[in-house]
């Protein structure tokens, strides 16, 4: 290929954008900080954003991306309008929205007694909706139960078997004493927590309600202090097992807190939104495709356009070529450019926005709020932070996503091409400075964090509701180690628990002091956003 200029305004900024996501793509997975909101039970602004959030979750039936759904709500002078968007075309979504929000118009009318009725009949509703979904995240769950008792029981075995040493030295050496009694604690405490875990196996696989239930209970049981503690103490693969499944867990219990926090936020809801409504389908629009590569999708052109100095150039593209001689990294771009069947797509949250934005809508009480099923991906954090109409920046999972897209323009001379170019332009640029420390940093294996939040935190098991934000129909919830010889994916945000949650949504919960917080206050309804500083896995 030879080296063409790309004349083309459009063309360039695009081909600069998604050369520099498929170059992070190659590097890792998780490049963003994990954000999750924290709604204050006083405040009717966040009752309303915790309410459109649960909403959107328990239009989330599929597993996979593809019915990742965001929801807002317009404010007009007849009546609200709930505005929905879907990751892929769904024509079940907003029927299946107008029947929840009839039902829970209904319930100002209910005595606090007939409260528990109603959220029965709704969560089979819900379950009976997300049955697709429900089944898979019941299958995951149930295999991870085994798997992590088979690593609790053979830690149990092999340090039964290494008791009789420490024992018979305990009379000569003090500290041998001090060694036996810490692991016969611990061995008590693993099988306090396998005697436990050993009860999910009875739980009736066929009743997906049931198991929601249970779930939802456990969370809630005491042991799961115990689980919180354990999934802390290391990386191992016991560890990472246990993780997993106390993930899984709070993934089931979250289709019954949804319920729940819907049932109680609709007798609050200021303004009472339920009154008169409509229900929406946003559009879906086309999304913009990357250029296929040419003569300057190479490493040395891309790190050149980075606009690193001469100087520097030189250390980062020795780097590069490390990289690039164990992972592929050129090939697999320009074979990734130039496959017809790599199609990008646009994340429910995005479509929302720019239908707000281009169409002009006010939102509720002005608070620019758009709710997802899913934390929103870095591309999305990115794209909401420098957007124009200044929206409330949503929970993120800090994850890449090589395949998100974003609206087409109909090329520089579109109208909508000088906002979206505005945009697009800080987008890369800070995308640009994260690949750029990556290229610096060769680190051995690291965790890769899920798209989802388990929703459980140390102070409280409390569940919060989201989940992968992957667009392919497979399951990117699963976490894992990577490693590719001596060079390996990072995560600029690690933590000491990959699926930790800083905070829980319930407004009663608290805020994990077990974790180092920084906190920020958002602009709007006094919504808190907690970032986890980053810290390395140990």
């Amino acid at each position: 290929m030879g080296k063409t200029p790309r004349f083309d305004k459009y063309t360039r900024l695009l081909a600069r954008f998604y050369e520099t996501s498929l170059l992070l793509g190659q590097l890792g997975k998780a490049h963003g900080p994990r954000y999750q909101l924290l709604y204050a039970s006083s405040d009717p602004g966040d009752t309303r954003r915790r309410f459109l959030q649960n909403l959107a979750f328990i239009c989330d039936f599929k597993k996979g991306g593809i019915s990742t759904t965001a929801v807002a709500v317009e404010n007009t002078d007849e009546c609200y309008k709930f505005w929905v968007a879907s990751n892929g075309v769904s024509h079940k979504i907003v029927p299946f929205l107008r029947e929840v929000l009839q039902r829970l118009g209904r319930v100002v009318q209910l005595s606090t007694d007939e409260h528990d009725a109603m959220e029965a009949e709704l969560g089979q509703r819900c379950i009976q909706f997300a049955q697709d979904r429900l089944k898979k995240e019941a299958r995951l769950f149930f295999a991870f139960v085994d798997k992590a008792l088979s690593g609790l029981e053979a830690s149990r075995a092999h340090d039964d078997d290494g008791q009789s040493t420490p024992f018979s030295l305990s009379r000569r050496l003090s500290c041998c004493k001090t060694l036996t009694l810490t692991r016969s604690i611990h061995v008590y405490k693993d099988s306090e927590l396998a005697s436990w875990i050993r009860e999910f196996r009875d739980w009736p696989k066929d009743d997906d309600f049931q198991v929601c239930s249970l779930a939802y209970q456990a969370t809630r049981h005491a042991m799961m202090h115990k689980l919180n503690l354990r999934v802390k103490e290391n990386t191992s693969q016991q560890t990472f097992d246990l993780t997993t499944l106390r993930h899984r867990l709070g993934r089931l219990a979250a289709h019954v807190s949804a319920v729940k926090h819907l049932v109680s936020d609709a007798t609050r809801l200021q303004p009472p939104m339920l009154d008169v409504f409509e229900v929406h389908q946003v559009p879906l629009r086309e999304a913009t495709q990357p250029p296929v590569a040419d003569g300057l999708t190479t490493l040395p052109s891309i790190l050149k356009r980075m606009g690193v100095d001469d100087a520097g150039r030189l250390e980062l593209e020795s780097c590069l070529m490390t990289l690039n001689h164990s992972l592929d990294i050129e090939a697999k771009m320009q074979a990734t450019l130039n496959d017809a069947k790599f199609k990008t797509q646009i994340h429910a949250e995005v479509q929302l926005l720019d239908h707000f934005h281009l169409e002009m809508l006010r939102f509720v009480d002005n608070d620019r709020f758009v709710a997802c099923s899913k934390p929103a991906c870095w591309c999305c954090f990115l794209y909401f932070g420098h957007h124009p109409a200044k929206p409330v920046k949503p929970e993120t999972n800090g994850n890449l996503h090589e395949k998100w897209g974003f609206m087409v323009a109909r090329g520089a001379d579109d109208a909508a091409w000088h906002e979206q170019r505005g945009i697009l332009i800080k987008m890369i640029h800070e995308m640009r400075d994260v690949a750029l420390s990556k290229m610096r940093t060769i680190a051995g294996p690291r965790w890769d964090f899920p798209d989802s939040f388990s929703g459980i935190t140390p102070s409280e098991p409390a569940s919060h509701l989201d989940d992968d934000d992957d667009c392919s129909e497979e399951d990117d919830d699963e976490s894992n180690v990577t490693s590719v010889g001596v060079l390996s994916t990072l995560s600029s945000t690690s933590l000491e628990d990959f699926d930790s949650t800083p905070v829980a949504s319930s407004p009663d919960s608290e805020t994990g002091e077990e974790f180092d917080l920084n906190t920020g206050l958002d602009s709007k309804q006094g919504t808190r956003l907690f970032e986890l500083q980053g810290r390395e896995l140990k």
